[in-house]
């Protein structure tokens, strides 16, 4: 089920800038047993400019790997890129759920960004920093 809500503050008033959400895994895909946790934040200027979107990171503080989520989490989604560039699909009519549901698809049909070349030598730094802690 895909879940939306605002962050609850430490005074238990919710923050309409930052969002924690979930996104499952499709039917029938190697993710449909997976329901991925997706931080959202809001710009001042939202909906004319799109949300940063993460994903969070799991129990043993790992990033999702997937050729569409840098190291960080963070997610390449041609329309929520910042650059100004490419022609991106965002317009302030999107959905919340739209969105949710562009990223359940990346996740099963891959669109790596132009420079993948850069996200690939991130995750290979990623992988070679932690074997190197695991054999020490």
């Amino acid at each position: 089920m895909f879940v939306a809500r605002p962050r609850t503050t430490a005074d238990g008033t919710q923050d309409p800038y930052h969002w924690d959400c979930v996104v499952p895994g499709k039917k029938g895909t190697m993710w449909e047993r997976g329901n991925y946790p997706v931080h959202m934040s809001f710009p001042v200027d939202y909906p004319h400019e799109p949300p940063e979107c993460k994903f969070g990171k799991a129990p043993g503080g790992e990033v999702l790997f997937h050729p569409n989520v840098y190291s960080d989490g963070t997610i390449y989604l041609r329309k929520l890129s910042p650059d100004e560039r490419l022609a991106r699909a965002w317009t302030p009519e999107t959905t919340i759920k739209q969105l949710l549901l562009d990223i359940q698809a990346l996740l099963v049909h891959p669109r790596p960004p132009k420079d993948a070349g850069a996200l690939r030598r991130a995750h290979g730094h990623r992988h070679i920093r932690n074997t190197a802690c695991e054999c020490s």
